[in-house]
């Protein structure tokens, strides 16, 4: 009796090890596309992200993954820096299809207040401007606004649109709230702007009858100004070249519920 009491109390001893061992290396995938380990994205959110991806999948052949943690610090993967954590991460499940490695990770981890988009080999690096413009225009504001399941999902958004040059209807843009005025105390001082600049004008049309001069040099107006275009396009949004037709591979892998993709370490960072 007293070795067998003496057997459990060593087990006891040994658990808080075993647990340790549990957590080293990177999580294993619950699921194909959504896997919120960090518990940041409300169920109806992680429905409508996984529909869309697994449609995206289905249609072009382009596997989309979207993993929250809390810290790479949870993970004794031995990566020194949140860019390898990603680039190995993607690796070990191998996402993506094996024969044309183009897969995408979109990776949070909210403690660190770090996000990445790994890109699988077949992008190399052109991928790596527009995915930057992804993080920085449509994912980091609602992230600094301590939205993350917003930023998630514009973030999938705006994945999605470099990958097929369209925006998904199922995932529509932000409604941004325009600010409200409160007080009409400019409307007199633009008043009397207007009323100025009315004056000078006439003030040196009159001046320039009373001299003989009609001004009738031709059309020099400058148009310079109002020539260009009115809509701004972003830098990144215009560099969507790589597109991936539909196709019938195979996503099959021993080990992993994704394809065999690599990925080289393309892709884009931010912080917040």
């Amino acid at each position: 009796m007293r070795l067998f009491l003496r057997l459990v109390g060593l087990l006891l001893l040994a658990l808080p090890g075993l647990a340790v061992v549990a957590q080293t290396g990177y999580p294993e995938p619950r699921e194909t596309h959504i896997n919120d380990f960090a518990s940041v994205l409300p169920a109806d959110t992680e429905d409508r992200l996984r529909a869309l991806l697994a449609s995206l999948k289905a249609e072009k052949n382009i596997e989309v993954v979207v993993v929250t943690i809390s810290s790479i610090k949870h993970y004794g993967t031995g990566d020194s820096t949140f860019e390898s954590f990603a680039t190995n991460l993607f690796n070990t499940w191998g996402i993506g299809s094996r024969q044309s490695h183009n897969g995408v990770l979109l990776l949070v981890a909210v403690d660190d207040r770090n996000v990445r988009i790994e890109v699988g080999s077949m992008y190399e690096n052109t991928l790596n401007d527009p995915m930057r413009g992804v993080i920085d225009e449509f994912i980091l504001p609602a992230f600094r606004a301590g939205d993350y399941a917003g930023g998630v999902v514009q973030g999938v958004r705006g994945i999605y649109y470099q990958l097929t040059g369209e925006f998904p209807a199922e995932l529509p843009a932000p409604v941004i709230a325009q600010p409200t005025r409160t007080s009409d105390s400019g409307d007199g001082l633009m008043g009397l702007l207007i009323v100025f600049a009315v004056l000078v004008s006439v003030g040196s049309w009159l001046w320039r009858l009373v001299n003989g001069d009609t001004g009738e040099a031709g059309d020099g107006s400058d148009n310079s100004y109002w020539g260009g275009s009115s809509r701004r396009r972003s830098s990144w949004s215009s560099s969507s070249s790589w597109r991936s037709s539909s196709g019938s591979h195979s996503n099959s892998s021993s080990g992993s519920r994704h394809g065999g993709g690599r990925s080289s370490g393309g892709g884009a960072s931010g912080s917040w």
